[in-house]
């Protein structure tokens, strides 16, 4: 994460976290002249459209208050859906038992796909055909739940 997105995080994050969501991800896309905020926001019982909406407004408010630069940016407000990114210790802990597939470097570069067994010490244990891989979570490039249908 850059430093405006570090920024952005802090200011947004405790918002969230006041109403009981999580913020999933965040990206900030778009022109110098039309910048375009992209949140990504989740909770337990998952989210609708109403909530994005409500966050949507919510946020705008707060962030338009707190930035003087604001009124130029778009704002959406998302659920991550179904495919969404695994990328913190508690994403890793409600996923216990499913399946998932892991980018990531240790030096160099691996792919693994299997099912996430325990997430401990900042380590989730991956069950895969080879055996059991522990993977640091800060050398996770990406992670993906792997949908069966």
């Amino acid at each position: 994460m850059n430093e405006k997105e570090i920024k952005l995080v802090n200011l947004i994050q405790p918002a969230l976290e006041n109403e009981e969501y999580e913020l999933v991800d965040l990206e900030i896309k778009g022109s110098h002249t039309s910048p375009l905020l992209r949140l990504y926001i989740d909770k337990d019982e998952g989210v609708t459209v109403r909530d994005c909406a409500m966050m949507s407004r919510k946020i705008s408010e707060y962030l338009e208050s707190a930035l003087s630069d604001f009124q130029a940016w778009r704002l959406e407000v998302s659920s991550p859906g179904i495919d969404r990114p695994l990328k913190t210790e508690k994403d890793f802990l409600k996923n216990v038992g499913r399946n998932v597939t892991i980018h990531y470097q240790d030096g160099e570069f691996h792919e693994i796909e299997g099912k996430i067994l325990k997430m401990q010490n900042q380590k989730v244990s991956i069950e895969t055909s080879e055996g059991v891989v522990p993977v640091a979570l800060t050398s996770i490039q990406k992670a993906k739940l792997k949908l069966e249908w």
